[in-house]
């Protein structure tokens, strides 16, 4: 399976809806995330500039676990200076930005396995000891109204202590970072809305839909199916049997070629290059005299493993694939080349990690009938 294959489910796709489709993918793969980003900007304008000139409506097919809230203002702000509407098709799952996105669609069409998510914002926030954490922001007013409402201490005194108890673990100024966040997720969500949901009461509607979507869920990470999207008042359309099948086409040709239901393994990787055998063969055991001080037996411990581990290093390297943006006019992948360095502790353990070289988006040749390929242009 691959693009190929894709182009003909694109096709089908076209012809049943009578419109152009665009395909927007970033990688679910466990350990190999992909996330929405700016830099996809100028992969969408590509798309925008090859569709047919009479072109008033679309179809945009999303797949992602979200990233930047922004990238989705920018491109449904792109699209609706192009066309008058916008279809999105949900055939897994839109979350978090990719929800936000979805929302500038006139309507919202999902398979039965579709699913959008929470538009509540995760803050990367680094702790006063070192630490990083990915939390909400509702997470800390869930904090200060546990402190209120649950454990019923109302008093000054007793507020104050929660909140410098807050601010003894986390900077206080990532509250402040944490409450625009939210407050910016709420807003693009709003306008989102607010561009097809044009009369006075469906605009109080589309702010209505905006909170819930960003305070209503306690956890970011809740789907939410066509059924109970459709109950907080989006407009949700069931995709018919015809194109339910092809979107779920689109979805397990996506799926396979981006290795999605297997996690990304660099130690797996490494240690199965034919070269790095001797280290998963066990060391003869080492005899150390207990007389000896502590120093010079960890030198001598030191020794014995460098010995033992005295091979040639393979040179692993790998290319993983993080967006596509795709139709059946233009292509292009996000992919990122890195290398795959091992360590190995004294206690036998191994240690990984990923050293990234370059990544960039490419344009990827779409086959033509007569045998010729459509190559789009590469973004260094």
């Amino acid at each position: 399976m691959g693009l190929g294959e894709r182009i003909e489910f694109y096709k089908q796709i076209e012809g049943l809806r009578k419109r152009p489709l665009i395909v927007y993918v970033t990688s679910q793969r466990p350990n190999a995330t992909g996330l929405m980003a700016g830099d996809v900007i100028p992969e969408f304008i590509d798309q925008l500039q090859n569709l047919p000139e009479n072109t008033n409506a679309v179809d945009l097919l999303i797949e992602s676990m979200g990233g930047d809230p922004l990238v989705a203002w920018r491109v449904m702000s792109l699209f609706r200076e192009r066309v008058k509407e916008i279809s999105v098709l949900i055939p897994s799952s839109a979350f978090s930005a990719a929800t936000l996105m979805a929302l500038g669609g006139n309507e919202i069409i999902m398979g039965r396995y579709g699913c959008l998510g929470p538009i509540d914002p995760q803050t990367r926030v680094k702790r006063k000891d070192g630490t990083e954490a990915l939390v909400s922001y509702r997470d800390f007013v869930s904090y200060l109204d546990f402190y209120k409402n649950e454990a019923g201490l109302t008093e000054q005194a007793y507020t104050e202590n929660a909140f410098k108890s807050l601010v003894e673990h986390i900077e206080p100024w990532m509250l402040g970072q944490g409450r625009r966040a939210s407050s910016l997720s709420v807003t693009i969500a709003e306008k989102l809305l607010q561009i097809h949901m044009t009369g006075a009461e469906e605009k109080i509607k589309a702010s209505s839909i905006a909170k819930n979507l960003n305070e209503s869920y306690f956890s970011h990470g809740h789907a939410v199916g066509r059924t109970e999207a459709r109950g907080i008042g989006l407009n949700i359309k069931d995709a018919n049997d015809a194109l339910e099948k092809l979107m779920w086409g689109v979805h397990l040709d996506i799926e396979k070629e981006l290795n999605i239901r297997e996690p990304f393994n660099p130690i797996g990787i490494f240690l199965s290059d034919p070269q790095a055998e001797p280290y998963l063969k066990s060391p003869p055991p080492i005899n150390i005299p207990p007389q000896i001080p502590q120093q010079v037996a960890l030198q001598l411990i030191d020794n014995y493993f460098r010995s033992q581990l005295n091979v040639t290093i393979p040179d692993v390297s790998v290319e993983l694939t993080y967006g596509l943006v795709e139709s059946t006019r233009f292509a292009s992948a996000y992919q990122m080349k890195s290398k795959i360095l091992l360590t190995r502790t004294l206690d036998l353990k191994f240690i990984a990690s990923k050293v990234d070289l370059q990544g960039c988006w490419r344009g990827v040749s779409i086959p033509k009938v007569g045998g010729e390929d459509k190559k789009g242009e590469s973004h260094a």
